[in-house]
């Protein structure tokens, strides 16, 4: 195997063990804790779970503003403090 094979294969193993802690291993532990809660509280508690989650999510997302707005304002402040001369 060549140098360039090996830093080829190097990159290669690299890559697939950030795949995997990156989405295989959340994705195990989101299983787990959903059987395991599953199995000490029943659907109920399951239930529970993600009707807390879509609740959360509606909450922030009502109350959290547009990208664009905060882009906006930023460019904004930007704008004003354009001309001042800092230190």
């Amino acid at each position: 195997m060549s140098i360039a094979g090996s830093y080829e294969h190097a990159r290669f193993c690299v890559s697939l063990s950030n795949m995997y802690s990156n989405l295989s291993k959340p994705i195990l532990d989101l299983l787990i804790f959903n059987f395991q809660l599953f199995t000490n509280v029943g659907w109920r508690g399951s239930a529970g779970l993600a009707a807390n989650y879509v609740v959360t999510a509606a909450i922030l997302r009502a109350v959290t503003p547009s990208f664009g707005k905060l882009a906006a304002v930023e460019a904004g402040w930007r704008e004003s403090i354009g001309g001042c001369k800092v230190g």
